[in-house]
């Protein structure tokens, strides 16, 4: 079964590999707070607190990717950016590829670029254990929260290596994952599937800009202190 992809105003649309028969995603609407607005808050906890894009999983044909909105399944075995931009992924056709991991060469097509880091698992409590071993179907991403600055969408791309589960679409062989505005860390599971790389692209005009440490400092120390003043009024 294949995965619809929703555009903005809900529009259900075919992901190009079959009929839409049940809706699997979540709404989409994470556009209707602008990121300029959500920003300061997300920039303040991911600062203090750290953040692991822990959000749930949206289930495609290659598995799942944490932090997802939406997913779409793709047509045929070749994911490369002008394939993904004719598929009209999520209802673009101008997404660009940012990065690149190669499991099976164990390599980044740009080197360092956007920050781009795939991590082998197991995944434990949303963390990667330190196997350096792609034996297992699943493992963590990261990348630079300057792609939120500097796009207004990212996606997450899974492409499955040579052999694909039991019962698998044999026409599927990648997947598109939708990220919720501003997560920039999370964990992917294949299933019984083995991994052959992914690829972190974007697309559209960021609406923000990533602040100063110190403009963190000073956001944090005000927010402190008017919990601390809230406190002891009360008592």
């Amino acid at each position: 079964m294949s995965c619809p992809a929703r555009s903005r105003d809900g529009e259900i649309r075919n992901s190009g590999v079959g009929q839409v028969e049940q809706m699997t995603m979540i709404e989409l609407n994470r556009k209707e707070t602008p990121k300029a607005a959500l920003w300061p808050l997300a920039a303040l906890a991911l600062t203090l607190f750290g953040f692991s894009g822990t959000a749930s999983a949206v289930p495609c044909d290659q598995g799942g990717v944490s932090g997802s909105v939406a997913c779409q399944d793709g047509a045929g075995s070749n994911d490369s950016q002008s394939i993904i931009n004719d598929q009209a992924f999520f209802g673009y056709d101008d997404w660009v590829e940012l990065n690149k991991y190669d499991v099976d060469e164990d390599k980044y097509k740009n080197d360092g670029d956007w920050g781009w880091l795939v991590e082998p698992g197991p995944v434990v409590d949303e963390l990667c254990a330190e196997s350096n071993d792609w034996a297992q179907p699943d493992g963590c991403w990261s990348f630079d929260m300057d792609v939120w600055a500097e796009y207004e969408d990212v996606m997450i791309v899974v492409k499955t290596g040579k052999n694909k589960g039991e019962g698998d679409d044999p026409d599927i062989w990648f997947s598109g994952y939708l990220l919720e505005d501003l997560i920039n860390s999370g964990t992917f599971d294949t299933g019984d599937k083995d991994v052959s790389h992914l690829t972190l692209l974007a697309r559209g005009e960021g609406d923000f800009e990533v602040p100063e440490p110190t403009s963190l400092a000073l956001l944090g120390a005000g927010l402190l202190g008017a919990g601390l003043i809230r406190r002891r009024r009360r008592l």
